[in-house]
């Protein structure tokens, strides 16, 4: 899994929804994750590097890989994804 299920995901599986817990625990979850996982994440992230965009299903393969690393690293305690994209 590579992306956590969204809140509204979330929600259908209960039958009394509480959308600020469900939000807080999902946004805990990611934190926790990203943590964590902070390493292998900008390893992918830098595995899957492009140095053109061409549209093949291996380049998009890599792009929607590199975006979700790179959602996970923007949770991060440092300022990481900020100089990966600047």
């Amino acid at each position: 899994i590579l992306t956590l299920p969204s809140v509204n995901e979330i929600a259908e599986l209960f039958d009394i929804i509480d959308p600020v817990a469900i939000t807080e625990v999902r946004e805990a979850l990611t934190r926790t994750l990203a943590a964590e996982l902070a390493d292998e994440f900008l390893a992918i992230y830098n595995a899957n590097h492009l140095d053109e965009y061409r549209v093949e299903h291996a380049d998009i393969g890599k792009r929607t890989l590199r975006n979700a690393c790179l959602r996970f690293l923007a949770f991060g305690e440092t300022h990481l994804a900020d100089t990966l994209v600047s």
